[in-house]
């Protein structure tokens, strides 16, 4: 199941060009991006992606160097927190640029 959850973080990651955790923030937030309409858009979302975006930290854009959007990892396997931290870290052992949301 770990897989299918970290496949769901980096989905939804790539599938919105946001982070999970902005994602899930911004859902929670009546102050967010999208308002008091947050829960209805993440619900919105996992519903039309037929369950494939999971709202948790732990999916993490990758940029390049000129700050592009050209893919996204997901983590699974300890907190949503560390989950997170795992896959910046893996990023930038690559040499490229994790978006850490607004952290």
């Amino acid at each position: 199941l770990r897989f299918d959850v970290a496949m769901a973080k980096a989905y939804g990651s790539l599938a919105l060009g946001i982070n999970m955790r902005a994602l899930r923030d911004g859902g929670a937030n009546p102050e967010g991006p999208w308002g008091t309409w947050g829960p209805q858009f993440v619900n919105s979302a996992v519903t039309i992606s037929h369950g494939k975006i999971a709202p948790v930290p732990g999916g993490v854009l990758i940029k390049s160097s000129d700050r592009d959007n050209i893919g996204a990892v997901g983590v699974s396997g300890d907190t949503s927190d560390n989950d997170e931290l795992a896959a910046m870290a893996g990023v930038a052992a690559t040499g490229l640029v994790a978006d850490p949301c607004y952290k």
